[in-house]
């Protein structure tokens, strides 16, 4: 990932989106704010938190589901993200350049 300022970098080290990167290219599960879900493999987190699944299955509030080869989350639209117990948060999974 390039980093495209030094403001993103900034926030990427010194915000909760470095979790994200501790995740990338594992499965997992993002709650939305409407109640939906998708569960799937986070492909790519930016700095802001906006993330790139791939391999998804979204799940709307009613319950009906929907499989997506590429999904585009919006960070304002997350509520949380489940972090897999698998997942190490050690300096060496997080390095990012």
């Amino acid at each position: 990932m390039s980093m495209d300022s030094k403001r993103e970098k900034y926030f990427l080290y010194n915000t909760l989106s470095i979790l994200l990167k501790a995740v990338e290219k594992t499965r997992t599960t993002v709650d939305l704010r409407n109640e939906a879900t998708i569960d799937g493999i986070i492909e790519n987190a930016d700095a802001y938190m906006n993330i790139v699944m791939k391999d998804c299955v979204f799940t709307d509030p009613r319950g009906d589901s929907f499989k997506y080869d590429m999904f585009f989350v919006q960070a304002r639209n997350i509520r949380s993200v489940h972090v897999p117990m698998n997942v190490s948060t050690s300096s060496k999974s997080c390095s990012l350049l």
